[in-house]
Formats: C-alpha cells, structure tokens, sequence
C-alpha cells in the first residue's frame, strides 16, 4: 500500500472514531440534563377577611401549613400611622379545636391541600383613643408540610404523630 493510502486510511478511522466518540458524549451530556431538570414546587397563601373572620387560601401547588399573625397600630382621622403604644390583642375568641394560638400569631393545625382554604372565626373589638382608632393588619404565611421539619425548623412548633402542629414550641 502506498503511503497516500494509508494516510487516507488513518484520516478516516480517525474521524470516524471521533465522531462516534463525538456522538456518545452529546447522547450522554443529553441524557444528564434531562435527568437534572428541577421544577420547584411554589408554596403561597392569600387573606380573605370579613369582619368577623379571616380565610387563608393556600394559593400554592402543594399542601402547606398555614399561620397569620395579627399586627395591631393606631392611626389618626386622615389615617396615618401614629405613635400609640399597641394594647395586646387579649380576648380573642377563636376555634380552638382547628388552630394554636401563640401571643398574637394563629397556627392552623393540619396541613391545607393546595387550593382549600380554611378560616379563623374570631371577636375582638377595635379600640378608639383621642380621635386615634385602633387597626388590626393580617400578615399570613405559608410553609410546606413535606418535609414536616420544615415547619418545626422555621417556625418552631411541635407536631404530634399525625402531622398536625400541638403547640409552638418554647424557644
């Protein structure tokens, strides 16, 4: 064989090696990236309130636990904030078969399936000072319930077999 042959020769299994080679790297680095793909799941809430009760939708994709804290502050007659000390929000009625009370924060015991809603029924009367009127503000938050020690981690409460929040835990 003369010598242009057989550089021919090399040239050739040289490029068609490299290019199966070439072909299993793309199939493996395409077969990885699917196998990597992550959705992440979203976890949000949304306040309904009423006069008499506040509904908390878990708005997110995943069942969650659920818990609002009512922020209490005094505004004057053009409704602007004013320095006032807030009175705590004793004599709250509430269900409590369903929720944890813990100072000014409402814990729904079971976890929500996304898209229910659950409410807090409750009675409490506003307060009015010197022209200065009392203001109740719902601030709700959502967490999600797998794996439980994401809610007993980030909010400190305790769960009791079932999955269901027994009480904040003391800090």
């Amino acid at each position: 064989m003369d010598k242009r042959k057989a550089i021919a020769l090399t040239l050739i299994a040289v490029v068609a090696v490299s290019a199966v080679i070439g072909g299993v790297v793309a199939y493996m680095f395409k077969q990885a990236k699917q196998a990597q793909s992550v959705t992440a799941a979203t976890v949000s809430c949304e306040v309904i309130q009423s006069d008499d009760s506040i509904t908390l939708q878990n708005t997110g994709e995943v069942e969650a636990y659920l818990r609002l804290r009512l922020v209490t502050y005094w505004v004057d007659s053009n409704n602007n904030r004013v320095y006032k000390q807030s009175e705590s929000l004793d004599g709250i009625s509430y269900d409590e078969d369903h929720w944890v009370k813990d100072g000014d924060t409402f814990y729904y015991k079971s976890t929500v399936a996304a898209g229910d809603s659950v409410t807090l029924t409750f009675s409490i009367t506003l307060k009015t000072d010197g022209g200065y009127t009392q203001v109740i503000e719902v601030v709700a938050e959502a967490i999600q319930a797998s794996p439980g020690t994401a809610v007993t981690s980030a909010w400190g409460v305790t769960l009791d077999d079932s999955g269901n929040i027994t009480e904040k835990a003391t800090q």
